[in-house]
């Protein structure tokens, strides 16, 4: 259902989690009246322009524009420019490699956005809270507090719940990684139930 207020969405990068899960979500949801501005920012107008040939159809702005910039030259700070550019509702969504994820992130919340980002967040635990630390502080700056955790939620989850749950993702992760492999519905809600049990 669309709503009044369409989000504006600049999605960092072009390969292939962008082109074949990111914008195909993105472009249902512009059709379905969510979403406003699309603008894609890549490393270089090469992988604009294959973007454009499988989404001949679709609107959207690319930086760089093939038009004016040559297919050979990377502009690997591209995305910084787009970030001052992007219209207020703004998301932005991180799609490039896992190594560039942090400063991406960063820069997007010191830009005032809301960002999400493909898995892994980052690499390190030390970057992990750099984000969190970063969002804290633009939240504090507009004046919203997160909201409460729900009372019956642990405050804490023990080493072996930790290593449990991680056994379980890493099994899911197997399973989703094998293409003959057809993981049912049943077994990810039996794992989603585990997990439940293992976080409240």
């Amino acid at each position: 259902m669309a709503s009044n207020v369409k989000v504006n969405i600049l999605v960092i990068g072009g390969g292939m989690i962008c082109e074949e899960a990111t914008l195909p979500a993105i472009f249902q949801q512009k059709r379905l009246g969510n979403v406003g501005k699309i603008t894609v920012v890549s490393l270089n107008s090469a992988i604009i322009q294959r973007l454009r040939t499988v989404f001949p159809k679709e609107e959207f702005e690319g930086v760089p524009d093939p038009k004016t910039t040559p297919a050979d030259k990377n502009i690997p700070d591209g995305y910084k420019e787009c970030l001052k550019k992007l219209p207020k509702p703004g998301l932005v969504y991180v799609t490039t490699p896992d190594h560039l994820h942090t400063q991406m992130i960063l820069d997007s919340i010191a830009a005032g956005h809301d960002v999400v980002s493909m898995k892994p967040l980052c690499l390190k635990v030390d970057e992990g809270r750099q984000i969190v630390q970063a969002a804290k502080e633009v939240r504090q700056k507009r004046g919203k507090q997160p909201a409460p955790a729900p009372a019956d939620r642990k405050k804490s989850i023990s080493a072996d719940k930790l290593a449990q749950l991680q056994d379980l993702v890493i099994r899911l992760e197997e399973l989703a990684s094998v293409p003959q492999m057809q993981i049912s519905p049943i077994h990810i809600r039996r794992c989603v139930a585990r997990m439940k049990e293992l976080l409240f």
